[in-house]
C-alpha cells in the first residue's frame, strides 16, 4: 500500500484508487515526466513502490546521493583453482569533510589498525578527497590487473555507485575498471547516473576484459535462503556472524582513530566474507565446467544466463545429429497503425 503527495507535480500525474477499505488504501500514480522535465519532491505518507517501464530510474533520498569514504579489498592468487591464497590487502579512506587528516591522526590510525583484532590490512592510505580515493583505487587495479572481480551485488549496486562517483568527480582513467580503452562514457543513463542506481547494460560493458563473480546472483542460483544479504549468507554458509554497522554512523566513526580503524576492519572483513562465500559455494570451478560444456562465455555463465546455456546445448545436440540449426527469430518493429479516415 502506498500513497504519495507531490507538491506542484500531482496535478500533472495520473492517479486512481485501486483499493480502499478500513485497513488499507492503494493509490496508483503514473508519472509521465521525461529526461528534460523539471524535478519535484515527493512526500510519501505510507509504503511506496516505484518502477519504470522504459529507460532507467534514479532516486535520491532527501536530496542526497551515495558517496565513497572508504574502500578495502583483498588480492587472491589462483582464485579459480583448488588452493586460493591471499597475496595482498589494502584499504584507502578519505576525510568526509575533504579537509585532510592531521599527521597525528594518520599515525594513530595506523597504530589502531595494527592493534586491531584482524591485523590483516597491511596498507592504509589516507587521502583527502573522494577523487583521490578513486584515483588510488584505479591505480591499484592497473597495478594488480586482476582477471577476476569478486563482489556481492556488484551489478546491482557497487558498479553503479563507482561509475556514478567517477563521473561526478571527473576522474581520469576511469576506463581502467576494464581492459578496453574507452574514451567516452556510455549513454542512456541521463540524470539517474548521479544517483548510483543499478548499472545499465551499456555501463556493464566497461568491465570487459575482466570476469565478474557476483556472489549475490550466485547464491540465488545455488543456495536456498530467506534472503541473500551478505550477513545472512555468512551466517548460513560460513557459520560466522557479520558485525552490523549502521551507515548513518559512518561520519561519527571519523572522530576517533580506533572507531575509524574498526570501520576499515569491517570493510576488510566484508571483502573476506565475499571471497569466502565464493570459495565455499565453489562458484568459480562449477561455472567454469558449465562454460566448457555449453561453449559460451564464462562471464555469461557467472551472470546467470541459464537460458543462453540451454540454447547452446540444444545447438550442440542439433549439430551432433546432423540437423540444421533453426534461425533466430527476427525482431522486427511492429507495423504502423493505418491512418484514420477524415
Amino acid at each position: 500500500a502506498f500513497a504519495a503527495r507531490v507538491p506542484g507535480g500531482l496535478a500533472a500525474m495520473q492517479s486512481r484508487t485501486l483499493l480502499h477499505n478500513e485497513h488499507v488504501r492503494v493509490t496508483e500514480y503514473r508519472c509521465s515526466a521525461g529526461p528534460g522535465a523539471k524535478s519535484f519532491a515527493e512526500m510519501h505518507e505510507g509504503t511506496s513502490l516505484a518502477y519504470v517501464r522504459r529507460g532507467s530510474f534514479g532516486y535520491r533520498y532527501r536530496g542526497r546521493t551515495h558517496e565513497l569514504v572508504a574502500v578495502a579489498g583483498l588480492v587472491y592468487a589462483d582464485a579459480a583453482g583448488t588452493a586460493p591464497r591471499c597475496t595482498a590487502a589494502f584499504a584507502v579512506v578519505r576525510d568526509p569533510a575533504e579537509a585532510g587528516f592531521p599527521a597525528r591522526f594518520a599515525d594513530a590510525l595506523h597504530a589502531s589498525a595494527a592493534a586491531s583484532a584482524t591485523g590483516r590490512c597491511i596498507r592504509i592510505e589516507p587521502v583527502r578527497t573522494e577523487r583521490a580515493l578513486l584515483n588510488y583505487l584505479l591505480a591499484l587495479l592497473a597495478r594488480y590487473d586482476p582477471d577476476l572481480l569478486l563482489g556481492h551485488n556488484f551489478w546491482g549496486f557497487d558498479l553503479g555507485v563507482l561509475l556514478a562517483r567517477m563521473r561526478a568527480t571527473r576522474v581520469d582513467g576511469w576506463a581502467r575498471v576494464g581492459r578496453l580503452r574507452w574514451t567516452q562514457w556510455p549513454r542512456g543513463r541521463g540524470a539517474s547516473l548521479g544517483a548510483g542506481t543499478e548499472a545499465s547494460w551499456a555501463e556493464r560493458q566497461l568491465v570487459c576484459g575482466r570476469v565478474v563473480c557476483d556472489t549475490f546472483l550466485a547464491a540465488k542460483e545455488h543456495v536456498r535462503a530467506r534472503n541473500y544479504a551478505l550477513g545472512t549468507l555468512t551466517a548460513t554458509l560460513l557459520g560466522l556472524q557479520r558485525a552490523p554497522f549502521d551507515p548513518e554512523a559512518t561520519r561519527a566513526a571519523f572522530a576517533q582513530p580506533p572507531a575509524l580503524a574498526a570501520l576499515l576492519a569491517a570493510c576488510e572483513m566484508d571483502a573476506f566474507y565475499i571471497a569466502a562465500l565464493a570459495f565455499q559455494m565453489q562458484v568459480l570451478p562449477l561455472t567454469l565446467q558449465l562454460t566448457q560444456i555449453a561453449g559460451n562465455l564464462w562471464a555469461r555463465t557467472l551472470a546467470g544466463a541459464r537460458a543462453e546455456r540451454n540454447e547452446l546445448l540444444l545447438l550442440h545436440e542439433f549439430h551432433r545429429r546432423k540437423f540444421l540449426c533453426p534461425d533466430r527469430p527476427a525482431h522486427e518493429p511492429p507495423p504502423l497503425p493505418p491512418p484514420e479516415d477524415e
